[in-house]
């Protein structure tokens, strides 16, 4: 979490279980977690490498310095790659439950 977000950590996870959480669970649109946290406030930002993405016209985790990333970027592409097979892997078990 960045610094600006600690100022909100703490109350983040109330605020998602008041505001999203209990009213999606009711239409059966939460899947619990595992660890008992959402964890939202810890979704990494990937804004600055979505315009990159679309002008290579490839995933954000397939870009590279080719495509225009510098320094820190390159790094942060190449890892999130992980963050999008956490997805996948939720979406797939999601319609397997189905």
């Amino acid at each position: 979490m960045t610094k600006g977000w600690r100022i909100f950590g703490d109350r983040l996870g109330l605020a998602i279980e008041l505001n999203i959480v209990q009213r999606l669970r009711p239409m059966k649109q939460v899947r619990e977690p595992t660890n008992g946290n959402f964890l939202l406030g810890k979704i990494p930002n990937l804004h600055s490498l979505v315009p990159y993405s679309l002008e290579a016209r490839k995933p954000v985790y397939d870009c590279n310095g080719s495509d225009g990333l510098k320094g820190a970027h390159i790094k942060t592409a190449a890892d999130s790659r992980e963050h999008f097979t956490e997805i996948v892997r939720a979406l797939q078990a999601l319609t397997l439950e189905s």
